[in-house]
């Protein structure tokens, strides 16, 4: 349970005292902030995408449609998990100050590595009706470019659309 709790501090702020709130917030120890009755913040904190596919294939899918603001360390690798419910073009985009790159990988429910028919540039997956039927999840492997060096770590955005295919068929559509 996250707990926050409200001190109230004075600083002496051009020639006169101010009171401040400064909010305490403990994720995991409540140390001089908080204690135990700190209560419920309301507050939401997005938890760290993890660092591998076995990893993400544990946590619940990211929405696809919802986009996602993250930020890369040193060595840093995000997983992000997509589940398509649907047939169509599944289209996936990675932005930001980090100097990123990113593999696309599929795997049916079992965890069985599936191919994938994508294009590159913003990388494109078709999802095709039996890969909704084997429960095809697409794992986003997101990691500093190659040679980046400190120029590969900072924020980036990924962003997913999935477009209906009306047609539905077991075979990906021709480009």
């Amino acid at each position: 349970m996250l707990n926050q709790r409200t001190i109230f501090a004075h600083t002496y702020f051009f020639g006169r005292w101010v009171r401040q709130a400064v909010v305490c917030v403990a994720v995991a120890a409540l140390t001089a902030c908080g204690g135990r009755d700190g209560g419920d913040s309301g507050l939401t904190i997005t938890p760290e995408p993890p660092g591998t596919v076995e990893d993400a294939a544990r946590r619940d899918p990211t929405p696809i449609g919802t986009p996602r603001n993250e930020s890369l360390g040193v060595g840093d690798m995000d997983v992000f998990r997509l589940v398509p419910d649907r047939p169509g073009t599944l289209a996936i985009d990675v932005t930001g100050t980090a100097q990123t790159d990113f593999d696309v990988t599929g795997r049916d429910r079992n965890g069985n590595p599936v191919e994938l028919d994508t294009m590159q540039g913003s990388i494109i997956v078709f999802i095709t009706a039996d890969h909704i039927r084997i429960g095809l999840q697409v794992f986003v492997q997101v990691s500093a470019a190659p040679g980046a060096g400190s120029a590969g770590t900072g924020s980036y955005r990924l962003e997913t659309d999935l477009t209906p295919d009306t047609t539905a068929t077991s075979t990906p559509p021709t480009i």
